[in-house]
């Protein structure tokens, strides 16, 4: 009996060998979860080059101008407190300019000019004339009321493009 199970073992092992092509692909191999895998063998020469779309190039914006209007000073005022702004129109030649302010009252203000030649008139929330070349104006700033709320300072050269110059918290 352990003759017949020999040989039939022999007999399996012997087809299974002749079954295996004597000419096995050459070629690196890879384990994969215990089965061999051939891989597949490289090009012969470097790949086609095929013409793909250029990707569609982001619009760049457009330089932004500096605004012809600049101002400093301290970002949060106490009531009945004053700070001073430094409020500077840097455009050429004679022009109507202004500057006013919005949002928590003022109790009192007060303007001089720094530097340049300009012709101003104050008026509630508001300073408005004529500049010439550039000019700096202190603005004094004292704001009234309970605490809270914010200050909005705004400006404007030749009735053109209206700029928000600060926003202030007062607190």
């Amino acid at each position: 009996m352990f003759a017949i199970v020999g040989a039939l073992g022999l007999l399996v092992v012997g087809v299974s060998l002749a079954a295996v092509p004597t000419s096995a692909p050459a070629g690196p191999q890879t384990r994969v979860d215990g089965v061999f895998a051939i891989a597949s063998p490289s090009p012969a020469g470097p790949p086609a080059a095929t013409a793909s779309p250029r990707p569609a190039q982001p619009s760049q914006p457009a330089p932004i101008a500096p605004a012809p209007i600049t101002i400093s000073g301290p970002g949060h005022i106490a009531p009945w407190t004053t700070a001073d702004y430094a409020v500077t129109f840097t455009g050429t030649g004679s022009r109507p300019i202004e500057v006013w302010w919005t949002g928590a009252a003022m109790g009192n203000w007060t303007w001089q000019r720094l530097d340049g030649h300009c012709e101003l008139t104050p008026s509630r929330d508001r300073l408005s004339g004529t500049a010439v070349d550039r000019v700096v104006v202190q603005l004094q700033l004292t704001p009234s009321g309970a605490p809270g709320g914010q200050l909005l300072i705004s400006g404007r050269e030749a009735g053109g493009t209206t700029y928000a110059l600060a926003v202030i918290t007062v607190g």
